[in-house]
């Protein structure tokens, strides 16, 4: 059945519309991804606060009283080129937060400590030709998985004060977190999330194998480097797949997180449904972890730019439906953000609102002339705060914790240590 879709001006919307388009990108405003009905006055001037024009299926929703000829028609088949898949296997709600971000950080810390420790014991056994003993990382994983269950913005925070030398073992850590996030959030089972965050943590595993210069040499690559580079994945589930303490789960991942949805990865062009569930979640995480901290540092994105990205590549190298629940699950500022509000105030971003992205929970470091505040303040957003003119205050922009001078390593012992601020 044809969709019949219209441009409607936001001073024309009425409840029952569904609003199928906005006229800006839907990551810079509070919505859903990927269409809406109108249910309360609160949404139109929601819409009116984010929006000039809306486009309104008139097929879904009601119609405005009077409009120009539909303006679009689609079908609900793919676009020619589209990959088809199935609609991703999703239980929302499955969890739900146990305990609060204050109380579960002192539980992430150790957490992350075991973790790190464990990943540090795992590599030096790889590099001295030992055997590798996957124990101890596999109980850290169970308890990475379950403080992630418990409150997901303690680990995320806590990715932010990471200051490990090697590069390659600070990315896995925090690309297993996002996994894990991401992974809590459509609902994965408890084993299938510490089969996700082991693989994602042994991704990379395999470039131990190859000449250091070509894994540190800047890219682009030659097409010779490049090959030779992309035999990791070959050379990490060699590495892997004879420990019977790694399941095969864990082998998809490795296996496949270079894989593209639309068949442009590699090593095996594997493309849409094709690519396991859990491997298309781990390729998602580790491009956006690439985005964020790339070993260029002069070339990472801020977090609102690395989601703007990814959403330019739904449905072509990630699944759309995918990158859909991706935004919803870390937010476009991730806990530990430095944001700038509309107030000028600064302040950093402590955790998320997930069914109002853009209106999480923060502290404020800084007044509107970007003096330290003597005390930092918390701030929840979705309380619609407003300023002295009457506004809502706002989320600008995301900041660069260089610029401001800040100390997250010293907020964090302000706000989790003894001297707790709440």
């Amino acid at each position: 059945m044809a969709l019949q879709q219209v441009k409607v001006n936001v001073s024309d919307l009425t409840l029952g519309m569904y609003v199928a388009e906005l006229d800006r990108p839907w990551v810079e405003t509070p919505f859903p991804l990927q269409g809406f009905y109108i249910a309360r006055p609160q949404d139109i001037q929601a819409l009116r606060n984010y929006c000039q024009h809306v486009i309104v299926d008139i097929e879904r929703g009601y119609a405005p009283t009077s409009y120009e000829a539909p303006i679009a028609v689609t079908h609900h088949h793919p676009p020619p080129g589209r990959i088809k898949s199935r609609p991703l296997k999703k239980q929302p709600g499955r969890y739900r937060e146990l305990r609060s971000v204050e109380k579960e950080i002192p539980k992430a810390e150790r957490v992350h400590q075991r973790l790190s420790a464990s990943m540090d014991r795992l590599f030096a056994d790889l590099r001295a030709g030992r055997s590798m003993d996957f124990d101890h990382t596999a109980k850290a994983v169970k308890s990475l998985v379950r403080s992630v269950i418990r409150n997901p913005n303690a680990l995320v925070w806590l990715t932010r004060l990471q200051e490990h030398d090697d590069y390659s073992f600070n990315r896995s850590i925090r690309s297993a977190v996002w996994a894990c996030v991401v992974g809590r959030h459509l609902g994965v089972a408890e084993d299938g999330l510490e089969a996700l965050v082991l693989g994602v943590l042994l991704c990379d595993i395999g470039i131990t194998q190859l000449p250091i210069d070509v894994v540190t040499r800047p890219e682009p690559r030659t097409p010779e480097d490049q090959a030779l580079f992309e035999r990791h994945v070959e050379y990490g589930v060699q590495l892997l797949k004879h420990s019977a303490e790694i399941d095969k789960l864990v082998l998809t991942v490795v296996a496949g997180h270079h894989e593209r949805f639309d068949g442009s990865g590699y090593p095996s062009g594997l493309g849409g449904d094709r690519i396991p569930y859990l491997a298309r979640i781990a390729g998602l995480v580790d491009y956006y972890e690439g985005l964020r901290n790339p070993r260029q540092r002069e070339q990472a994105l801020s977090s609102a730019d690395a989601v703007t990205h990814l959403y330019q590549l739904r449905d072509t190298q990630f699944q759309g439906e995918l990158v859909d629940e991706f935004i919803q699950a870390i937010g476009i500022y991730p806990a530990g953000t430095l944001v700038e509000l509309s107030s000028r105030e600064v302040g950093i971003i402590v955790s998320q609102c997930y069914q109002r992205r853009l209106r999480p929970r923060l502290l404020v470091l800084c007044d509107a002339d970007r003096k330290p505040l003597k005390r930092p303040r918390s701030l929840d957003l979705a309380d619609e705060r407003r300023n002295r003119n009457g506004h809502t205050v706002e989320i600008v922009r995301s900041v660069d914790p260089g610029t401001m001078k800040v100390d997250l390593g010293e907020i964090h012992r302000a706000s989790f240590g003894r001297r707790h601020l709440w």
